[in-house]
């Protein structure tokens, strides 16, 4: 994510090699239709998004011990990804019509769940994190698309609106 500090000597500062944070498009007429109502709850109004090929995996790293998990307790993971309906484009690119590739994660490589099609609501899931993933001393959450040289402003991988880990 853009850091909120100025720029380091010899680092990006367009940050294309981060996911960018992006808001719902109240430009977009239907997007703004289900704030108005009320049917959008303020945690999905922002989301973490790859746009450029570089940006297609998101990963987050947890440090094992530091999250102190009792031995033989099983982990999970709440994802929310966002949905077709708050990610469309607005503007002069709402024409264009935002396409969600098909989606995983891994865990330290094995995988959480396999390649999900895209879906027009936003919802939560949970998923187990398979405990041998959990031996390292650094658990690696990978969500990559089927196919990252696809990726664009218009194709993205499944925008990230939540996600936490729970025992």
């Amino acid at each position: 994510v853009t850091p909120h500090r100025p720029v380091a000597l010899g680092e990006d500062p367009t940050f294309f090699g981060r996911p960018l944070v992006e808001h719902a498009a109240t430009d977009n007429d239907a997007v703004l239709g289900g704030l108005v109502a009320g049917e959008v709850p303020r945690a999905w109004r922002s989301w973490l998004v790859g746009v450029w090929p570089e940006t297609a995996v998101t990963e987050f790293r947890y440090p094992v011990d530091a999250l102190k998990i009792p031995k033989d307790a099983s982990v999970s993971v709440r994802v929310t990804y966002v949905g077709l309906e708050l990610c469309g484009l607005g503007g002069d690119w709402e024409e264009l019509e935002r396409i969600q590739l098909p989606t995983r994660m891994t865990a330290n490589g094995i995988e959480v769940h396999g390649f999900l099609q895209p879906e027009r609501s936003t919802r939560s899931r949970v998923f187990d994190i398979p405990p041998q993933a959990l031996a390292q001393d650094v658990l690696v959450l990978r969500i990559e698309p089927e196919d990252a040289s696809r990726v664009s402003f218009v194709c993205v991988p499944f925008p990230i609106a939540d996600l936490g880990l729970y025992v």
